[in-house]
This record gives C-alpha cells, sequence and structure tokens, in this order.
C-alpha cells in the first residue's frame, strides 16, 4: 500500500520534516469524507509531483516514450492551507466517531512539519511512495 508524505518546496533547517502516511493512505476515502464534512480541502487536493519522477515512474511501467513537459507541473501549497485541513481532521479525534485507526498519530506529525513549514514561509506538497 502507497505511503503519503510531505515534501518541502525547501528544506528547513534543523527540521525532520519525515512522516509516516501509511494509514492515511489506506484510510483516504474515509478522509476524504471527513473533510468534506468539515467543509476543508481532501488532505488529497494537495497532491502532486515533479513531472520527471512521474515519467520515470511511467517508463519503468512499461509506457515508453513518456515527455515531462506534456506531464501537469509541479504545484506548491502553503502550508496554512493544509494545516486547516489537517487540524480539521484532529478535531474530528474527540468526536464519537473518531477518526480511522492509526490516523490521527499520522495527522500529528503532518501537523508538526506543517506548522514549521508555515512559520519559515515554506510551501510544500502531498507525496505519494509507492
Amino acid at each position: 500500500m502507497p505511503a503519503l508524505f510531505i515534501v518541502l518546496e525547501r528544506q528547513i533547517p534543523g527540521l525532520d520534516a519525515s512522516v509516516e502516511g501509511g494509514a492515511l493512505s489506506r484510510h483516504d476515502s474515509a478522509l476524504t469524507e471527513l473533510c468534506f464534512a468539515s467543509g476543508v480541502r481532501s488532505l488529497f487536493d494537495f497532491y502532486s509531483d515533479n513531472p520527471n519522477s512521474v515519467a520515470s515512474f511511467l517508463e519503468g511501467e512499461g509506457m515508453d516514450d513518456v515527455d515531462p513537459s506534456s506531464l501537469e507541473q509541479e504545484k506548491w501549497f502553503s502550508a496554512s492551507d493544509g494545516l486547516a485541513s489537517v487540524r480539521a481532521l484532529l478535531a474530528r479525534a474527540a468526536a464519537p466517531a473518531g477518526l480511522p485507526e492509526g490516523t490521527a498519530e499520522e495527522l500529528v506529525e503532518f501537523e508538526r512539519v506543517l506548522a514549521a513549514a508555515e512559520q519559515a514561509g515554506v510551501k510544500w506538497h502531498l507525496g505519494l511512495d509507492f
């Protein structure tokens, strides 16, 4: 199962930006519904990738002659937008239905990194590790 991770536009000195996102990936549908119900963007709305990486992946999957310039360009998002979604989901953790198993811990890690990115004025996007 793929795992989600945070990609920062640039490194932040002293910040370990590594996060575990396996549970977030496994429960993507439920989390998207919770974001919708909370009136915030889904975490998956923040997904983007480098066209060269996508082309390389597709070639590895047998799709030859993939031109990176024909693929969608990498997008960057404000950390505050991502924090709004993460914090809305974390607020649901206290609700009776709660959050899917394992996601609260991962969301806390996402909040840590995105809060540091917001403080440093660094943009981000969600990545997917296969």
